[in-house]
């Protein structure tokens, strides 16, 4: 068998690989390149919550990786990933119980039981609160907006019942970490959306640091990488060139921070 840290970098290749520009254009939720970004923020956020919870972190890593390697082939994608997993895995020489678990975990990941093993519920957790909680969230809701041709202003009226079918998605959550988890990143996009309505409110030009946020990433909602926008973020407020018109601001700051925070796997 590999090393450990050899495998890990053969399955980070297989990734990038299959899924850095899958789809080849919009399909419904997806662009390109979003699900690699979203694995990779998936394995980050896995692997704190296994410290935390005394979960297998290699299992919880290589499952994170692998768990939507089956999203090219269509639904239900776990049970394509998990195939394409076990395959995967032999190869890399993983034991014969360590592949059986990992592609358990991944064709559960969608709907687990709260009774299978903490790493399936890690992995569940983790994937669910990255699509769905924080400012990696909100950012995505702002693209998904903008690419069915929505105005920022029009974003900013569907926020609020959006927000409230988030709040109703916290009941999915399974591991006592991940309601702690996902309730900090939902006040976030609480505060967020606050932000954005006094900017609206108060600003008689349309502008303000939350709006300059939201025009930044709806101008830039074709194509998007989150990865590449932070740094874009981080280039203006480190006096670079203004980009679709962001200014710098202690709001832009704290937003690139926590931002990055949760990206890393971060509360």
């Amino acid at each position: 068998m590999e090393e450990f840290g050899d495998v890990v970098r053969s399955l980070e290749d297989l990734v990038k690989s299959e899924l850095s520009g899958w789809p080849a254009e919009w399909e419904g939720f997806h662009w390109p390149g979003y699900t690699y970004e979203h694995t990779l923020r998936v394995r980050n956020l896995s692997l704190s919550m296994a410290r935390q919870l005394g979960a297998d972190e290699g299992l919880v890593e290589l499952a994170a990786l692998l768990h939507d390697i089956g999203k090219p082939e269509g639904e239900p994608h776990g049970d394509a990933g998990a195939r394409r997993a076990e395959g995967v895995l032999l190869e890399l020489g993983i034991s014969a119980d360590s592949h059986s678990r990992v592609s358990h975990m991944i064709r559960t990941h969608v709907a687990p039981d709260p009774a299978y093993p903490i790493e399936n519920l890690v992995l569940s957790d983790a994937d669910f609160i990255d699509a769905n909680f924080g400012y990696i969230a909100f950012t995505r809701y702002i693209t998904i907006r903008a690419g069915r041709g929505h105005t920022v202003g029009e974003m900013i009226a569907g926020a609020g019942d959006w927000l409230l079918r988030s709040d109703g998605k916290r009941e999915k959550v399974i591991t006592d970490l991940g309601h702690v988890i996902a309730r900090e990143r939902l006040g976030r996009m609480h505060s967020f959306l606050v932000s954005l309505r006094e900017d609206l409110l108060n600003k008689t030009d349309g502008k303000g640091p939350a709006i300059g946020i939201a025009r930044y990433l709806t101008a830039d909602a074709r194509l998007p990488s989150l990865f590449c926008q932070v740094e874009q973020m981080e280039s203006v407020l480190h006096g670079g060139c203004a980009v679709n018109g962001l200014q710098p601001s202690v709001f832009l700051r704290e937003f690139v921070r926590m931002l990055k925070e949760e990206i890393a796997g971060g509360r």
